[in-house]
């Protein structure tokens, strides 16, 4: 941001942003030609620029409904913290569950819900040999001829 031009007497400020584009900041009635600080009650950025250059704290423009203090005294009456939970009222209401649909059935590892397509595909199956008797279709493990060879 770039301070093209400015009244400090009467606060007014020519900001201009990255973009190009000017906006003029009134420090005095807190305004700016953007309308950010007006629909948000916080400051724009051209704002800050003005502040920065004045060298005023721009946290005096932030409104007093954004503060700490305002947000304490909007739920304090409402809410009553309980820290320990023994001093927590005993609930005797129905107890609520999750559906059923929303259970996970079955153990172990859950199953991929990747989407495949055509890479895939493999191009086809290698056939498993035995490493004892050398013939196709099993392995050394489910082999016929296992007591045999030892």
């Amino acid at each position: 941001m770039e301070i093209v031009l400015y009244d400090h007497v009467k606060g007014l400020f020519h900001v201009k942003s990255r973009s190009g584009r000017t906006h003029r900041v009134n420090l005095h009635e807190k305004t700016c030609t953007c309308v950010k600080t007006l629909i948000y009650g916080f400051p724009c950025s051209h704002i800050i620029s003005a502040c920065q250059h004045r060298c005023v704290d721009f946290r005096l423009f932030v409104e007093d409904y954004y503060t700490t203090k305002s947000y304490y005294d909007t739920w304090a009456p409402l809410f009553h913290p309980i820290f320990n939970e023994d001093e927590w009222p005993l609930y005797d209401g129905t107890v609520i569950l999750p559906p059923d649909s929303m259970r996970r059935f079955g153990s172990g590892r859950p199953k991929s819900t990747r989407l495949h397509n055509e890479m895939d595909v493999r191009e086809g199956k290698t056939l498993i040999t035995c490493g004892l008797c050398k013939q196709l279709g099993h392995n050394r493990r489910s082999c016929k001829n296992r007591n045999q060879a030892q």
